[in-house]
């Protein structure tokens, strides 16, 4: 029974300290340091490879309590480039920027399969998160929570985000904390080449302004908006 089920038991990985930190036996929590406790989800990659579980995965979460950099992932990557059917991906803290720059050596297998993607206070400007979202040409879905930037990252050199396709972006899009530095992101979604075919909004904690434009740009295809702003909740 268990060999005929793997392919559901092992259809989600999570490489997220929580997570992988119930792996370890008292003494060897007590061993690790911080640092290496931050590490130790992307190591866990190795693990998942020995015991032949990647293949399996369909999901998958990351979240090392810090940015997310090529740097963490590099050691482990000939194991990452082993989940080619990934649907659902899910990131927390993403150097945006610096996977722009190495985005073929990392997440090129990602590109034929995924279908939904979370990215959860992610590094950069709304020009580098949207360049990175749209190097995937088959989303449906799109969950972008975002956070106030400590130093607000200046627009750079490297110009406008070249979008050769637009996911068709046929599911739900879920926005949090669209405000201040990230308060044009909204309509730089819209203005994306070709036209997405949101049927579902979800609001959350993002200035009416944003919410407004957003609505005003996908009412074509909306059938459902759920927000905690008053004036949608009246309508």
């Amino acid at each position: 029974m268990f060999i005929s089920t793997r392919h559901i038991i092992h259809r989600k990985i999570f490489l997220t300290l929580d997570k992988n930190w119930e792996l370890l036996t008292a003494p060897e929590r007590q061993r690790y340091t911080l640092r290496e406790r931050q590490e130790r989800p992307i190591g866990m990659l190795s693990r998942f490879a020995t015991h032949g579980l990647l293949p399996y995965a369909r999901h998958l979460f990351i979240d090392i309590n810090k940015n997310f950099t090529p740097d963490d992932l590099q050691p482990f990557n000939h194991h990452f480039q082993c989940l080619d059917r990934i649907q659902e991906l899910g990131i927390s803290r993403l150097d945006t920027p610096g996977f722009l720059e190495s985005f073929e050596t990392y997440f090129a297998n990602f590109v034929p399969t995924l279908r939904s993607l979370q990215l959860d206070a992610p590094a950069g400007d709304a020009r580098d998160i949207l360049d990175f979202v749209c190097r995937f040409p088959h989303l449906d879905d799109l969950t972008l929570n975002m956070a106030q930037p400590a130093v607000p990252r200046c627009w750079g050199t490297r110009g406008s985000a070249t979008v050769e396709s637009i996911p068709p972006f046929r599911g739900r899009l879920k926005l949090s904390g669209i405000t201040g530095w990230y308060g044009d992101l909204p309509q730089q979604v819209i203005s994306l080449p070709g036209q997405g075919h949101f049927r579902s909004i979800d609001f959350r904690n993002c200035d009416s302004e944003a919410k407004q434009s957003i609505v005003d740009g996908f009412c074509g295809t909306l059938e459902s908006v759920s927000t905690n702003w008053r004036r949608f909740s009246r309508c």
